[in-house]
Order: structure tokens, then C-alpha cells, then sequence
């Protein structure tokens, strides 16, 4: 798996180190996790919270304590405060079902944080040269941030942070070697423009259910008097 080499334990560090910042400004409770990446290091939170990992039951390991579908979550509607899917939706076939049950599940007002593989990047062009390798970050599907957005504003959910991973050149070459040395290169350029890996978080809207006085009317004027109706005119 690719976060078990050099290259991915870096890019989850880096996004750890991001959603921690993120989710610690934010208010909530029960937080859930959907899929136990290998090698994650679980969020550094400065508030007591309910923590908890899903994932199928084909990949749950020591750190996942339930398992189920993602498409079907076995939770209430809105009982969770934060949902968070780190390359979750690259590693499902149906990405739009999962981020609609995850919505589902959101309280009103909750945060999803996602994280994904840029496929405009220079994650992108490592597709060309799978053959050279047996792993890499292109084993899922990867989505790109404009789709999530769409997907964002059909379910309901404001985009609040969009951020991007910047990745080390000198990580880049250590795990490719000399057949790639040149990526090392176009790593600072490329990831500075399309960065390889984002990270985005969004609010679940919600409307209020208070009605709000209009202002047009005045409750100090009444009308005494009935108003003669208008008499109709033939053209």
C-alpha cells in the first residue's frame, strides 16, 4: 500500500499535521473516521472528543474499531459533529453515494474534511509511469477538487477550507530513484501551481426554522374603513 512507503508516510504526516489544525477551530464531539489508513497517525485534538474509526471489512485492522459499508453507515442521521474521509472516496467505486450517506450522518452545522490525490498534478503524470513501478499513489480513482465541489453544492455544503499539501523534491527523488530524478526537479513548480494533494473541508448548510417578521407591515395603522373594490374595466 502506498502509504507504507517513504513518499506516503510524508504525505500523511503533512496532512495530519493540516486537519488537526482545522478541526481543532471548529466545535464538536463525536468524530468519525471512514477508513484505517495503515501508517495514520489519529488526530492530536486539544478537547476530549468521541473518536472513531469505520471502515469494510475487508481492510479493518488493529486501529479500526467498527466496520460496515460506507454506502450504508450504521449510524443515526446527524450524529456526527465531524466526518472525515482521508482517500476515501478514491478507494470506492460509488465516491458520490459515500459522501451523500456522510452528509446523511453530519449534525447540522458539522464539518466533512477531505483529503485526495490531485489528478491535474504532477500525481498525474506518475500514471504515465506505472509500469517502471508496483505501487503508488494512483492505485485508486483520483477525483479532482472541482468535482467535489459540484458535489458539495448539489448536497448542501459550504466549502470553508481548501488547502494544499506541498511535497518535498527530496522525498520525491529518494522514492523513485535516478529514473526519476528529474520529477525532483518539476516538484517545487508543479506542486506550487497544482499541488499533488489537497485537503478541503466544508459546513453542512442549514436554514433556520424561525420566521422573520416582515417590515413592511405596520401593526399601528388599521384600517377602519372596508375598501371599495374596483369596478372592472372591458377593453
Amino acid at each position: 500500500m502506498w502509504s507504507q512507503t517513504n513518499l506516503g508516510r510524508y504525505i500523511i504526516d503533512q496532512e495530519s499535521e493540516q486537519i488537526n489544525q482545522e478541526i481543532n477551530r471548529v466545535p464538536g464531539v463525536n468524530i468519525l473516521q471512514l477508513g484505517a489508513m495503515r501508517g495514520t497517525k489519529w488526530l492530536n485534538l486539544n478537547r476530549r472528543c468521541n473518536c472513531y474509526v469505520l471502515d469494510t471489512p475487508q481492510h479493518c485492522n488493529n486501529d479500526c474499531a467498527l466496520f460496515g459499508k460506507f454506502e450504508s453507515l450504521p449510524f443515526q442521521a446527524e450524529s456526527m459533529d465531524v466526518v472525515i474521509l482521508r482517500h476515501t472516496l478514491e478507494a470506492t467505486q460509488n465516491p458520490q453515494e459515500v459522501l451523500h450517506e456522510a452528509e446523511r450522518i453530519l449534525s447540522p452545522d458539522g464539518y466533512i474534511v477531505i483529503s485526495g490525490f490531485n489528478p491535474y498534478s504532477l500525481f498525474g503524470v506518475l500514471r504515465f509511469a506505472e509500469k517502471y513501478t508496483t505501487y503508488g499513489p494512483w492505485e485508486g480513482n483520483s477525483i479532482s477538487i472541482g468535482r467535489i465541489k459540484d458535489w458539495f453544492a448539489v448536497l448542501g455544503l459550504d466549502l470553508t477550507v481548501e488547502r494544499r499539501v506541498k511535497l518535498s523534491h527530496k522525498v520525491i527523488k529518494k522514492e523513485y530513484g535516478d529514473h526519476f530524478e528529474f520529477l525532483g526537479d518539476l516538484a517545487d513548480y508543479s506542486l506550487s501551481v497544482r499541488s499533488g494533494v489537497y485537503v478541503l473541508m466544508a459546513r453542512k448548510r442549514t436554514i433556520p426554522l424561525t420566521l422573520q417578521k416582515s417590515k413592511w407591515i405596520d401593526k399601528g395603522k388599521r384600517i377602519n374603513s372596508p375598501i371599495q373594490a374596483s369596478p372592472k374595466i372591458k377593453s
